[in-house]
């Protein structure tokens, strides 16, 4: 209590990299909440002592394949999902479910101990390891190959061409393996027609959006028209109605699909709309473009898995600290639509994310805007946009948001979880 360290019955509370509530304290193994055994003790305490050593540079990553081993006779072993988990997370048509009882394995029969099982659930096609099952003698032991194989990505095809020695418990995993590539290649014609149809949705879309796309820029390009040229077209079509606010903000909202600069629709609302309505029309239309990018990534990243790829860290980040980590991006000037395409993708949570979003470009479309309503029409025809508009102060500016991003994203980090 005088460190100022947290626990419950359960334990000390750690964060995601096993720091306590004082941050200058760790805590690892069965003191801590998080998984008590005695292999991730050890694991965990290895990447800590790389993470301080290295100031804090590497992460300590919650994402590795765990075994567990329960050291009755016969023993249980266990690593990655089971079929239960497997099929919530993707879909029965996608998995494949292979069991290789010990009847089938020589040393067994030798030993006259072939009570046990071998159960594995894997990805079709790709052959993806998701978990591994036993029940039989040294379970332990054979799991470990399971367990660096979802590790490092070494599929049931790779797995099928290793060279086990004969005769060993460990023969059991080329068994599944030669059941997996035998049943995928009976089914193979089945699985790649049913990954395309199931695909189909976003196909058809992405077909859309770019011949879309294509013919916008066709069109620019016939015309001859420059990106200033075609937004101030855009701001002369919008102008010509009393409904002219409200057209650019749903151009602007749905510019994110066509990939459109931001920055010279913005500077021409200053210039249309003066600062004041300029600012305000634009915070509420950047927000709904990052609302609609947010969504476009997710319907065509819905089947992408970051979380098992080299950025598992940062994506955990993102998703468990959402509004601080799009806050201080926003403040930055991290490029608006790959963060919002990206935390779509990511599947962050949404509202901390437009939550962020709104606060953070307050600031950057203000000065932006600003810059429109102190040119005219003419000047901004001539010159377009380029970066001697922005002033030595702007700059200064964007420098002091940064340093104030990091203040404030600390601040709010703690009700990140209740958003």
């Amino acid at each position: 209590e005088k460190a100022g360290i947290q626990s419950s019955q359960h334990g000390v509370t750690v964060d995601s990299q096993y720091r306590t509530t004082n941050p200058y304290v760790y805590a690892v193994g069965d003191v801590a909440q998080r998984l008590k055994f005695t292999h991730t003790a050890d694991d965990t305490a290895r990447q800590i002592v790389a993470r301080v050593a290295s100031k804090g540079l590497l992460r300590v990553s919650s994402s590795k394949a765990v075994p567990k081993v329960t050291y009755t006779s016969p023993e249980v072993a266990q690593v990655g999902m089971s079929w239960p988990e497997a099929v919530a997370k993707y879909s029965e048509a996608e998995l494949m479910r292979i069991e290789v009882p010990l009847t089938e394995n020589d040393r067994a029969k030798t030993d006259t101990t072939t009570d046990g099982l071998l159960v594995v659930v894997a990805k079709r096609l790709s052959g993806k390891i998701l978990g591994a099952h036993i029940v039989g003698p040294t379970a332990g032991e054979i799991l470990n190959l399971y367990t660096l194989a979802i590790d490092q990505k070494i599929s049931l095809w790779k797995l099928q061409r290793l060279i086990i020695a004969y005769p060993t418990y460990s023969l059991i995993i080329k068994k599944a393996a030669d059941q997996f590539v035998g049943r995928q290649f009976k089914d193979l014609r089945f699985d790649i027609l049913t990954s395309i149809t199931r695909q189909l949705p976003k196909l058809v879309a992405a077909a859309i959006w770019v011949t879309a796309i294509i013919a916008l820029y066709q069109y620019q390009s016939a015309q001859n028209l420059t990106t200033t040229e075609t937004a101030i077209a855009v701001f002369d079509f919008i102008t010509l109605t009393a409904w002219g606010p409200l057209l650019y903000v749903v151009l602007y909202a749905i510019r994110p699909i066509t990939f459109f600069p931001a920055t010279a629709l913005t500077i021409l609302s200053g210039i249309f709309f003066g600062f004041a309505w300029g600012t305000v029309l634009t915070v509420v239309a950047a927000t709904l473009a990052a609302a609609v990018a947010y969504f476009v990534g997710r319907f065509f990243g819905s089947g992408i898995r970051l979380e098992d790829t080299p950025l598992r860290n940062s994506v955990a980040a993102l998703k468990e600290h959402t509004f601080s980590a799009v806050l201080t991006m926003r403040l930055i000037f991290i490029p608006f639509d790959l963060l919002s395409y990206a935390a779509g993708i990511l599947q962050a949570k949404f509202i901390p994310f437009i939550i962020a979003t709104f606060l953070g470009i307050l600031l950057g479309t203000a000065t932006f805007v600003s810059i429109g309503a102190s040119l005219n029409l003419e000047e901004f025809k001539t010159t377009g946009f380029s970066y001697e508009l922005l002033e030595p102060t702007f700059l200064a500016v964007s420098a002091a948001i940064f340093v104030v991003s990091l203040g404030v994203s600390k601040l709010v980090k703690r009700y990140t979880n209740k958003l």
